[in-house]
């Protein structure tokens, strides 16, 4: 995907709110837009990727 024309890509940086098709919901930092991976990264230094597939909703969350 270019990221060009994706609007998640906007978001790298920033702190959003995940809701997953599992019913997880999660807050962390965007720290990558890859095509179809997203890659987060906690608070607390744990980094993980996740499918877009996977995800329902994001939302932007308190930017400190």
């Amino acid at each position: 995907m270019n990221n060009k024309f994706d609007p998640i890509s906007k978001l790298v940086g920033k702190i959003i709110i995940v809701d997953d098709n599992y019913g997880k919901r999660f807050a962390a930092r965007l720290i990558a837009a890859n095509g179809n991976e997203l890659w987060f990264e906690s608070k607390r230094g744990a980094v993980w990727m996740r499918n877009r597939d996977d995800i329902q909703n994001i939302c932007l969350g308190t930017q400190v």
